[in-house]
């Protein structure tokens, strides 16, 4: 004869496989205290390591801050920086959030003379060797009275606070030379976050100390920006800080 009898479970699963509150639970035959306790044992485990998965998501590890799900843990050790769980794109500012998906400028720069017949002139630089468009001014006939000496550089100034910036700062000299007609501006940009926010536009500014201002005619291409502008100056890809890019570099 068999040490324990047989026994037949029919089980409807309402909510948790343990809790006898919202399980239904029909037995036929007599359970040997033994099994009782076995099955008990075996639910006390299984809700436990229930219990632990919830929490490596609710609450702190990995060396977080208290109060950080892992998520927000994870992004950090991936090198992010951010404010509750969102990630700051990387900068050109030195030492603050770098990424090789910035390109910092190196001081290089172009120069070559125009007057009023008009002319061009460009530079590859290193955000021109990362989005594979080259820094770009286009001088209409009769914009300027005389020979200009131009130069433009990629510099290595870091960029305004207020803004996120897409690109080095390109400074355009003589910065006090104004044209007759709009200058063509083409400007590269890049990133890391994947986010080509709305607010993206060509900068302007007397200096690398600001205060920039958009061009109103500025406006998105495919990896670069173009616009126009009357004046030699400062310029860079940017975009304003949004309050929960406040905390970022």
């Amino acid at each position: 004869m068999s040490l324990a009898p047989r026994v037949q479970m029919e089980t409807t699963a309402v909510s948790n496989v343990c809790d006898g509150w919202f399980y239904r639970v029909g037995l036929r035959g007599n359970l040997p205290l033994g099994l009782v306790c076995l099955a008990l044992i075996g639910c006390g485990a299984a809700t436990e390591a229930q219990d632990e998965d919830r929490a490596r998501v609710t609450t702190p590890g990995g060396g977080g801050s208290p109060g950080e799900s892992s998520m927000t843990t994870a992004s950090r050790s991936a090198g992010t920086v951010g404010t509750g769980e969102v990630a700051c794109p990387c900068s050109r500012r030195p030492g603050a959030n770098n990424s090789s998906m910035c390109a910092i400028g190196l001081g290089e720069t172009m120069t070559r003379v125009v007057g009023p017949g008009g002319g061009d002139l460009s530079l590859h630089g290193q955000q021109g060797a990362s989005s594979g468009v080259d820094f770009r001014i286009d001088i209409l006939p009769e914009s300027l009275s005389e020979d200009v000496e131009v130069q433009i550089t990629e510099t290595t100034d870091p960029p305004p606070v207020d803004l996120v910036d897409y690109s080095p700062i390109y400074r355009v000299e003589p910065t006090d030379v104004g044209a007759q007609f709009p200058i063509d501006l083409t400007i590269p940009y890049g990133g890391n976050d994947g986010i080509i926010p709305a607010t993206l536009a060509i900068y302007v500014a007397t200096h690398s100390a600001g205060p920039f201002e958009a061009l109103p005619d500025s406006y998105i291409n495919a990896g670069f920006l173009q616009g126009s502008t009357t004046r030699f100056g400062v310029f860079l890809a940017g975009s304003t800080r949004t309050p929960d890019l406040a905390g970022c570099p």
